[in-house]
């Protein structure tokens, strides 16, 4: 009796080359795009160069892995403005779907200014955004800041920079702190540090300060002057 010769099994093949199944490994992607998205920081952790022309527009049309990819570099700020002007053009779930990938923003409290960029963000979550930047005007007394909500920002930064009438005094306007405040904690509710930069002439005072302090149970409030220091 002849013995029955071992049978060697081959997978049924699936029609990929091995660079093909290769670049389907999300870590593999990641880092690719990586080394790309590199190219467009204007500085070490921004891409906010990154438009939608770019090749990371592409990149998205490959496939669901590639785009998901593509998107954490397309929106990982929704500034500059051309960026925003997208967002208002879109529905509201397609607008929410971009905010999940957002990671940086800078804000402007400004009611001239802000006030279509406000109704861009309104009701919008944020649950990757790890920096964060608002502007305030030295003798500001209104509030105009985005209704957002990004719990996981646990360090942010006011830039304070003084009007061109000359007033230096910055958050002395004690209504503007407790409205402030108020705002920030509702926006960021696990926000640990804000950082008071003082740009130019914005200047915040030793009483400002301490009574800004005070409006923050669980938030340590730092002043850094124009030189850097502490």
């Amino acid at each position: 009796m002849q013995p029955i010769p071992h049978r060697i099994h081959h997978p049924p093949h699936s029609g990929f080359t091995a660079a093909q199944r290769a670049l389907s490994i999300p870590e593999l992607v990641s880092q690719i795009l990586s080394w790309d998205a590199a190219g467009f920081k204007d500085y070490y952790w921004v891409y906010g160069q990154i438009f939608p022309r770019t090749s990371f527009a592409r990149y998205a049309r490959v496939n669901k892995l590639w785009f998901h990819e593509a998107m954490r570099y397309l929106w990982w700020t929704p500034q500059p403005r051309f960026k925003l002007e997208l967002l208002e053009k879109t529905t509201p779930f397609r607008r929410q779907f971009y905010a999940d990938f957002m990671v940086n923003v800078y804000f402007y409290n400004d009611p001239k200014l802000s006030a279509s960029e406000n109704r861009i963000f309104k009701g919008l979550i944020l649950p990757r955004l790890r920096f964060a930047k608002i502007l305030v005007r030295t003798g500001q007394r209104l509030l105009s800041l985005p209704e957002i909500v990004g719990c996981a920002l646990q360090d942010l930064t006011i830039d304070i920079v003084a009007m061109k009438n000359g007033r230096s005094g910055a958050l002395s306007d004690n209504r503007m702190q407790e409205r402030l405040a108020k705002r920030l904690m509702k926006m960021f509710p696990n926000l640990e540090k804000i950082t008071l930069n003082e740009l130019l002439t914005g200047h915040v005072s030793p009483g400002d300060l301490a009574r800004f302090q005070a409006n923050f149970s669980h938030v340590r409030v730092v002043l850094q002057v124009a030189n850097g220091q502490q």
